[in-house]
């Protein structure tokens, strides 16, 4: 039986790999051009509705202050909030694995290269401000 828990969404952003834990995830769906929203900040993308659900896009590599390569979406990564429908752009996604992540490091050894394992739950924890 797996241990759930270990599961991790590996993703590209800017030619660099990430992973979230996939309790955070709601769904993965192809990109499709969001609506922008006028006077947001920097790291929104955009509006999107999913299933007639209304979802705020994130630049997720600008929100978090990270400098990445050129970039060219090609799915929304929609998370799994009670708060909030969220969700954020990516360059691709690789799959679903079972990744044990050291406490005292965040990046794994992956077949494919290191990848760094982001909680986007508490990255995204105090979003809502700049929206109060």
């Amino acid at each position: 039986m797996y241990d759930f828990s270990s599961f991790h969404v590996i993703f590209r952003l800017g030619g660099q790999l990430f992973a979230t834990p996939v309790r955070q995830v709601r769904e993965v769906t192809p990109f499709h051009m969001p609506v922008p929203v006028p006077r947001a900040p920097e790291f929104v993308s955009g509006l999107v509705n999913h299933h007639g659900r209304t979802y705020v896009l994130v630049e997720l590599g600008r929100f978090l202050h990270m400098t990445l390569g050129a970039r060219s979406p090609t799915h929304f990564v929609l998370l799994s909030r009670e708060d909030a429908s969220v969700g954020f752009t990516c360059d691709g996604v690789l799959r679903i694995a079972p990744l044990l992540v050291p406490a005292s490091e965040p990046v794994v050894m992956t077949e494919d290269g290191p990848v760094l394992v982001v909680d986007v739950d508490e990255a995204l924890t105090g979003l809502e401000a700049y929206f109060g």
